[in-house]
């Protein structure tokens, strides 16, 4: 039986999974239209690509073009580059939240979220906290199809210098071969990886949920 085309909203398009994530949706033959919603447009052409501008401070606005057949949601930053705490939540926990709420209403099948090892609400670290509440919370919004991506260091180059990342990439891949059991969901993984898995499992039968970088790893 053939598999009936499908359409894709992809949020975050010019971080590092996002990225990957757009060549994998534009080459993807189960897709005929792909839509990028972003804060400024990319040097980029396709057939089946539309790009459009949206005001992230005003979420409202562009709740209409939240609607596909699946949606990818690559958003997130750091806290040095938000620039505060405040800041950092609003973009990796609020508007994330927002859009999984506008998808879920506008009838999306499968929503991808990229979110972080150690994702988790319980945690003391601020970081994990915010992400943890975030899936938690998606997980109230959205009542379709759900793909939880929580990679560990990501290895590939970066628009922005992140250098504690840099160093990380050259040490943690070494340490690889030696992360077994309960660790293995601390290898480093290539972004590219992670952006085949998030397309791969938009068309897979799974009743899994959650998926670590070593998972990752195997359906990518």
């Amino acid at each position: 039986m053939k598999t009936q085309s499908k359409s894709a909203v992809l949020f975050g398009a010019t971080g590092l999974i996002g990225r990957f994530v757009l060549v994998e949706l534009l080459k993807d033959k189960r897709y005929h239209k792909v839509v990028i919603l972003s804060r400024r447009p990319l040097d980029i052409t396709h057939e089946k690509l539309e790009q459009q501008i949206v005001d992230f401070d005003n979420l409202l606005s562009f709740k209409s073009q939240v609607e596909a057949d699946h949606l990818y949601c690559c958003l997130g930053t750091t806290i040095s580059k938000a620039g505060s705490k405040a800041e950092f939540i609003k973009i990796d926990h609020d508007i994330p939240l927002r859009i999984a709420k506008f998808a879920n209403e506008n009838g999306v099948r499968y929503f991808a979220l990229v979110s972080s090892v150690g994702a988790n609400v319980s945690s003391a670290n601020f970081y994990s906290n915010t992400k943890g509440m975030l899936e938690e919370n998606i997980r109230e919004q959205f009542q379709q199809k759900i793909g939880i991506f929580r990679p560990s260091l990501l290895l590939g180059e970066r628009e922005e210098a992140r250098t504690a990342e840099r160093i990380g990439q050259r040490v943690l891949p070494l340490l690889n071969p030696l992360l077994l059991g309960r660790l293995k969901k601390f290898k480093a993984i290539k972004a590219e990886t992670v952006a085949k898995a998030m397309v791969n499992i938009a068309f897979t039968d799974t009743e899994l949920t959650v998926f670590e970088s070593d998972q990752i790893e195997i359906i990518a």
